[in-house]
């Protein structure tokens, strides 16, 4: 994507504030028509003839900030616009009047944003250690052909770094007992596995498994 000119930025915040759409000929900072084609081919404004809702008014052209044009804006709030233009400090004064109300409506104040951040981070939600290995197997099991034969070893790794082993395993025997899988031993074939498949196995009842078996 085009890195835009500071004085287009400004442009485009000009749009922003007016709710999105403005006259050609009353937006201020002005454009040359070579930059604002530059908008126009990114998909940022579009341009559209509208008649104003004046006595007599001839139509005119008019100027509109895209979704796209919205999603340049959010993603590069911290890029340099023109200092030099005097539309900047007009430009602010509209944005403090949005954010005005903004804050009035959701109830927060200005330290809200200022200090977002500042103190301790939140604790994420707990994760269902069975949700997340059913959905992991859910995964698994888009497109495959059955019986479907997955190493514990393979499926541990796949699994979020949240999820400790002894969630998985506990979660595993959950899904084991209501029929959703089913454990396999590799123990009759020493050939078919190796230290790793150990430490990944699980152990139930003296018999060691390393490998989930899903049938459909």
């Amino acid at each position: 994507m085009v890195a835009l000119k500071p004085l287009s930025l400004l442009y485009l915040w000009r749009l922003a504030t007016n709710n999105s759409v403005g006259w050609l000929k009353d937006l201020k900072p002005a454009l040359t028509p070579s930059d604002r084609k530059i908008l126009l081919s990114q998909g940022f404004i579009e341009e559209n003839w509208a008649k104003p809702d004046l006595p007599k008014a001839r139509s005119a052209k008019q100027i509109s900030l895209t979704e796209k044009g919205w999603d340049y804006l959010a993603t590069n709030v911290s890029a340099p616009v023109n200092a030099r233009s005097y539309c900047g400090s007009e430009i602010f004064g509209e944005f403090l009047v949005h954010l005005a109300k903004f804050l009035h409506d959701r109830s927060l104040t200005l330290s809200d944003i200022f200090i977002a951040g500042s103190g301790p981070a939140p604790s994420p939600d707990p994760i269902d250690p069975t949700r997340a290995v059913k959905e992991r197997l859910d995964a698994l099991r888009q497109g495959a052909v059955f019986p479907l034969l997955i190493f514990l070893k393979d499926f541990r790794a796949s699994l979020p770094a949240s999820l400790s082993d002894d969630q998985a395993t506990k979660s595993l025997l959950e899904l084991n007992d209501q029929g959703y899988l089913k454990l396999k031993s590799l123990s009759d074939d020493p050939s078919a596995y190796n230290q790793d498949d150990e430490k990944a196995a699980i152990t139930l009842n003296g018999t060691i498994y390393h490998v989930i078996l899903i049938f459909s």
